[in-house]
């Protein structure tokens, strides 16, 4: 009677056992996959410049995954519309640009990590082109939808108002991103 008992609770404790394992088990894995989605985040940022010789708009993930672009649309204050922001370039703006931009928008389009993808790249012939280009994309604003690995859905826009600084003032003039990302170097 004593035998059976100790036979009992043992088979009892291991049954007790295993089930903490079990859960152990269960939580560990959710954690994982939580770290694991974590760890391949794509974060995508749009960057600015505005130099005398040289002016463009691009999209960098600095995160540690891939971003899959599912959206892209580009607005302008006037009210018009188009997918890429070339399209929304006035005729005579559209000679001035870089060959190496997103002229159409792709069924797929994928960014690596630490890569960027230039929207558009201009070196514009002179001060007046260069202002025209300024006041048109000051105007502007880009929406993007991105997913990472696991298909989770992120979604920011931005306002190019940057490009209507004041550029008869003395000064850097940097955008926050890039203001971020100097403060973090030093």
């Amino acid at each position: 009677m004593i035998f059976q008992m100790i036979l009992t609770i043992t088979a009892v404790s291991a049954v007790f056992v295993s089930s903490i394992s079990v859960i152990i088990a269960v939580k560990k894995k959710k954690k994982q996959v939580e770290y694991n989605k974590k760890s391949i985040k794509p974060i995508c940022s749009i960057y600015l410049t505005d130099n005398d010789n040289f002016i463009s708009v691009n999209i960098e993930n600095n995160g540690l995954g891939p971003a899959k672009i599912k959206d892209f649309t580009c607005t302008c204050d006037d009210g018009s519309k188009a997918e890429t922001l070339y399209d929304l370039l006035p005729e005579e703006l559209k000679h001035e640009v870089f060959h190496e931009i997103v002229r159409r928008k792709p069924d797929i389009l994928v960014i690596s990590a630490n890569e960027k993808l230039y929207l558009i790249c201009i070196t514009p012939k002179n001060d007046e082109t260069r202002q025209k280009f300024r006041n048109f994309l000051k105007n502007v604003t880009l929406y993007i939808t991105y997913t990472d690995l696991y298909e989770e859905e992120y979604n920011f826009k931005r306002k190019l108002d940057f490009f209507g600084k004041d550029t008869g003032k003395q000064g850097v003039f940097l955008s926050p991103e890039r203001l971020q990302a100097l403060i973090k170097s030093m």
